[in-house]
Parts: structure tokens; C-alpha cells; sequence
């Protein structure tokens, strides 16, 4: 009897040892698990950190890679000696500021490459357009040796809607990368268009050069970020990765051919609406929108924005009270009569959001329109949710002015008018 008691102790504890060894395996193999889960997330985190990093150091790329050539073609325009004077310097002066704004927008296709909305799409000379970024890189290609052509005679009269700054950073990043990495004593931008249906149009814009071309062995990689290819000439490898970025985003495609006599073809095709002329013509009036018997107040701390700006609203007829900043407009508009409000977002003492928010707390139902220099951020959509009835990019365009206070249903803004 004792030794059955001895062994159904033995036994007890045996499996008191098994089930503790079970037990603590089980806790051991969860705890791995759990480990192994924790390394899998640090991991992940590691990977999202070193992508925010990867795209951190594209925008910077970026910045230095597309203002830079604008701004030393204007600087080389500030210096009149050795340039043509019958060049047409105001104009060259609005392409390239155009341009410069345009890397703004350049700027969000890597940051947020969301789809172009058709808001931002207007009526565009396509030959215009091209003819604008010829003559804009035009010293930057005689710096460097290069003939620059443009043949554009079969898109002569031809009007698209498109977005004209992304179609211009696509045409300005191909030239510049052919005038100073191709080796070339040529450039050539020509176009070609078919009619898909009556008002659409399938078109092709070709910039080719008489180079060096593309290692056959490197154009697997030609599109991707910070491929240099065989060019010893400073840059960041950026300029085809975005290009093929936005050309995508207009809903069209960007592709490369070496061409027979040698050097390199590139070609950007999409589909686009075309305009007929009374859509043209009054486009063009839109240059002179008046915003006559509209009294507007703008608020805008900076000082240089503010006088320009107010400059720019009296132009074209308003009436226009100044606030540094959002308490200053709330007491203006106790005041002052005010049809319309163009806020800034970012000001001291109470910046946009405060402002439109407290405006729209008292009850008033003045139309709002936010000014921002910023496109990359939450800035529109934090100004709506706070009250405003749309937002702006700064500079403040005329046209477009007139045309959003059309829609929000302001009386008083008079129908376009072409003056003089």
C-alpha cells in the first residue's frame, strides 16, 4: 500500500512537473511569438520611416533641381549685356515666374500624387506654350552650345483644356535634361495631334536631341528616382521620374525612343478636349474680369502681399479694406460694408481658421475665399471645414477670382468685358 501511495505521489508530481513544463513552454512560445510580432513591427515602422526619409530628401532633390534653372535664367535676363534686345523680356519674365510657380506643383505630385482635378484644367495655345518654354530655356541652351527649334506648325490655332503648369514642368524638365545631359548640339520640340472624336483630340509632344542617347543597358531604369545615366553635368536624377509622374496624372504617358541618326526621343502623349474659338476668344477676355462695385476686404499680413495684392483688386475695380490680421478684419467688418473676404491662412494674433470660424459664429454669411502659398498640407481643407466658401493659391489670378465670385453667387461682379 505504501509503495502504490510513494508511486501515485511520484506520479502527481511528475505531471505537476509536466503540466508546469507545458505551462511554461506554452508561455515561452507565446512570448516568441509576441516577439517575433515586435520585430515585425519595428520593421515595418524601420521601412515607413526610411520611405518618409527617401521622400524627405526627393522634395529637397526636387527644389534645388527645378528652381534652379529658372532662377539663373532670370538673373541672366537682369543682365542685359550680351542678350538680344529684341527679345520680349516682359514675357520671358511671365514664363519664367510661371515656371517657378509651376515647381510648386511639381512639388505635390512627389509629396501627394493625387489625380489632377479638371478645376484646374483651362484653355491652353498649345503652340504658345511650347513657344513660351523654348524661349524661356533659350539661354540656358546658348550657355551650353545648344541650337533650340521649335516645330510646331501642324498645332498652330490648336486650344486644349489641360493643366498648363504640369504640362509645362513635363516640356521644361525634357528640355533642360537636353541641354545638359544629352552632350548634343540640338533640341527640337515638335507636336502632332489626331482627332479622336469631334472634340477630342490624341496628342503627341516629341523633344528630341542629336546626343550621346541612352545605354541600352540603362533604360530599364531611365524613369526611376535619382537614375543619372551616363551624365557627368550636376543634377538629381529627378527630372524624367517626375515628369512620368505628372504625365500620368494628366491621364497620358511618357516614353522614350533613340532615334536612328542617333541621340534621344522622347515622347509625351495624351488625350485632351479641344476648344473652339468663341470658347477662345473669351478666354482671352478674361485677362481683363472686372470685379467692379465689389468692396472686398483683404486680410494678409504680409506687408509686400497685401499692397500688391490690394493693387492687383483695385485694378480691376473693387473697393479694398486692409487687415494685418483675423481680430483686425472681425473689427473692419463691424465697420465697413464688405460684399467679400480674401483671408490669408497664416497670421499673427488669429490666423485664417480662427478668423473664418468666429466670422461664421456671429452669423454672417459674407463669401469667404482663403488665400494660401501653400498646396502641399491640410491648409484647404482645414479653411473649408472652418467656413470658407473655397480657397486660392497665391498669386491671386484675376480671372479666376472673377469667375469663383460668379459661382458663389455674388450680384454685383458684372459679366466679363473686353476693355479697349
Amino acid at each position: 500500500l505504501e509503495a502504490i501511495i510513494a508511486a501515485s505521489s511520484i506520479l502527481t508530481i511528475l505531471a505537476i512537473v509536466a503540466g508546469t513544463c507545458i505551462f511554461y513552454a506554452k508561455l515561452a512560445r507565446l512570448q516568441r511569438e509576441r516577439l517575433a510580432d515586435s520585430l515585425q513591427r519595428a520593421e515595418k515602422i524601420a521601412q515607413t520611416l526610411e520611405a518618409q526619409k527617401q521622400r524627405e530628401k526627393e522634395l529637397y532633390a526636387v527644389i534645388g533641381h527645378e528652381l534652379r534653372t529658372p532662377a539663373a535664367a532670370l538673373k541672366m535676363l537682369l543682365n542685359k549685356e550680351g542678350l538680344d534686345e529684341a527679345l520680349d523680356r516682359e514675357k520671358l519674365f511671365s514664363s519664367l515666374t510661371d515656371q517657378l510657380l509651376g515647381v510648386i506643383d511639381t512639388l505635390k505630385s512627389v509629396a501627394q500624387p493625387d489625380p489632377v482635378k479638371s478645376a484646374s484644367f483651362r484653355p491652353v495655345l498649345m503652340a504658345d506654350l511650347l513657344t513660351d518654354q523654348i524661349l524661356a530655356l533659350r539661354p540656358l541652351a546658348d550657355q551650353h552650345g545648344m541650337t533650340m527649334l521649335g516645330k510646331l506648325e501642324t498645332i498652330e490655332g490648336v486650344n486644349i483644356m489641360t493643366h498648363p503648369q504640369l504640362l509645362q514642368q513635363i516640356v521644361s524638365n525634357l528640355l533642360k535634361n537636353a541641354i545638359m545631359h544629352s552632350g548634343g548640339s540640338e533640341v527640337s520640340v515638335m507636336a502632332s495631334i489626331d482627332l479622336i472624336t469631334k472634340e477630342e483630340l490624341s496628342i503627341e509632344i516629341i523633344i528630341e536631341d542629336d546626343g550621346m542617347g541612352v545605354d541600352p543597358t540603362k533604360l530599364e531604369k531611365l524613369f526611376l528616382p535619382f537614375h543619372r545615366g551616363d551624365s557627368k553635368a550636376s543634377g538629381t536624377g529627378l527630372g524624367l521620374s517626375v515628369s512620368k509622374s505628372i504625365a500620368h496624372q494628366l491621364g497620358g504617358d511618357l516614353s522614350f525612343k533613340e532615334r536612328s541618326a542617333g541621340g534621344s526621343r522622347f515622347i509625351l502623349a495624351f488625350t485632351a478636349q479641344t476648344i473652339d474659338a468663341a470658347a477662345t476668344k473669351k478666354k482671352e477676355s478674361e485677362s481683363n474680369a472686372s470685379l467692379q462695385g465689389l468692396d472686398i476686404l483683404l486680410v494678409e499680413d504680409n506687408q509686400t502681399i497685401q499692397l500688391l495684392t490690394k493693387h492687383l483688386l483695385e485694378e480691376a475695380g473693387a473697393r479694398v479694406e486692409l487687415a494685418g490680421n483675423g481680430e483686425e478684419a472681425l473689427e473692419k467688418i463691424k465697420e465697413n460694408k464688405v460684399d467679400l473676404v480674401l483671408s490669408d491662412i497664416f497670421m499673427p494674433e488669429m490666423n485664417g481658421y480662427q478668423f473664418v470660424r468666429l466670422l461664421r459664429e456671429q452669423n454672417k454669411s459674407t463669401p469667404i475665399i482663403g488665400l494660401t502659398a501653400a498646396v502641399i498640407g491640410e491648409e484647404t481643407r482645414l479653411m473649408l471645414d472652418a467656413g470658407a466658401d473655397a480657397v486660392l493659391s497665391k498669386p491671386v489670378d484675376i480671372a479666376q477670382l472673377h469667375a469663383l465670385v460668379k459661382r458663389l453667387g455674388q450680384p454685383d461682379v458684372p459679366e466679363l468685358q473686353t476693355q479697349g
